[in-house]
């Protein structure tokens, strides 16, 4: 690694809970805020007005920037935290990564192809072995509380992964290690479209016995897709899938179950996404998943629920009534 200075792509809420954790290991970092007065404000008073404000940043210890040459520029690991429809856009000359450490902390797939984060960054010339990424039940706003939370940092270079995890890891954070990079990925994409798929339960009215055996079924399904797509021996009980997904499943925080709830009790897709101020990677995901599946969506009864509903408009209630008879 070049540099040890640490980056930071991005400032939603996630960008923002990582600047946090990095901060308990670092000294400073630098942080790139696409909006200029975003970037200002957090230069002046110390907080992201937008996102996670209780958390408060010594404004010593964080270079903000709305150059993303500058930031990259000073530093040896970047840490990338976008919504993965904007990484593309973002990343204007994704050369400018190379020859330093690339987290990707994104949870969706990017460009036509529908590739991972960690493919679209080695087809744009970076190193496997310099790329990880991270994964994990770690929402946003419990680590804003400094509530115990779980990073699995994925890579194929052993040596970058246990370096990150010491980046990362900290009184509130527990890390892991593992090599299945495109497994972790991809989970993360699947366990955002059953966590819709959850919602949508709750705004029909299931009760918990129903959600039970969904998110089983769920898991059931997210390991069939894992060996379809990234062959591998896996522990699927592992924090970074079950772990990530119950988690998104259940908990108040999670953007795609909220999605899901708004559609379940009857908005449409597109408004119920205007409703919202934060990005449900759930949904771009889906066509992604879908258009790679191909005449093989049919095979995996939930995806293809959801898909029916999100984008050809089936009928929730009758979808759902469908699915009961397939997932017990």
């Amino acid at each position: 690694m070049k540099k040890s200075h640490a980056a930071i792509i991005g400032n939603g809420s996630w960008g923002t809970a990582l600047a946090k954790i990095c901060l308990e290991n670092v000294p400073s970092i630098s942080w790139y805020v696409r909006n200029a007065d975003s970037a200002s404000h957090l230069r002046s008073y110390g907080h992201n007005q937008k996102y996670l404000s209780t958390v408060e940043f010594a404004r010593d210890r964080i270079q903000v920037s709305n150059s993303l040459e500058k930031v990259i520029g000073e530093s040896g690991t970047i840490i990338l935290a976008v919504p993965s429809a904007h990484l593309i856009s973002t990343l204007a000359d994704p050369s400018i990564l190379q020859g330093r450490a690339v987290i990707t902390a994104i949870k969706g797939l990017v460009g036509e192809k529908g590739q991972t984060v960690s493919q679209y960054l080695c087809n744009q010339g970076i190193l496997s072995d310099d790329i990880a990424v991270v994964s994990g039940p770690c929402h946003a706003e419990e680590v804003a509380a400094e509530k115990q939370s779980y990073l699995t940092i994925g890579s194929t270079s052993t040596g970058l992964a246990e370096q990150i995890s010491k980046m990362l890891s900290c009184r509130y954070i527990a890390t892991s290690l593992s090599s299945d990079v495109e497994g972790i990925e991809l989970a993360a994409v699947l366990k955002n479209i059953y966590a819709i798929m959850m919602g949508i339960s709750v705004g029909l009215g299931h009760g918990d016995n129903f959600r039970a055996v969904l998110a089983c079924a769920s898991l059931r399904e997210m390991s069939a897709f894992l060996q379809f797509q990234a062959p591998s021996e896996r522990d699927i009980l592992e924090a970074a899938y079950t772990g990530d997904s119950l988690v998104t499943f259940f908990s108040q925080f999670s953007r795609n179950r909220s999605l899901g709830i708004m559609v379940g009790k009857g908005y449409s897709v597109s408004n119920a996404i205007l409703e919202m101020n934060m990005v449900a990677e759930g949904y771009p995901s889906l066509g992604h998943v879908a258009k790679k599946l191909g005449e093989s969506l049919s095979e995996f009864v939930i995806l293809s629920a959801a898909y029916s509903i999100l984008y050809l408009e089936a009928d929730p209630r009758h979808t759902f009534a469908m699915l009961a008879e397939n997932i017990g």
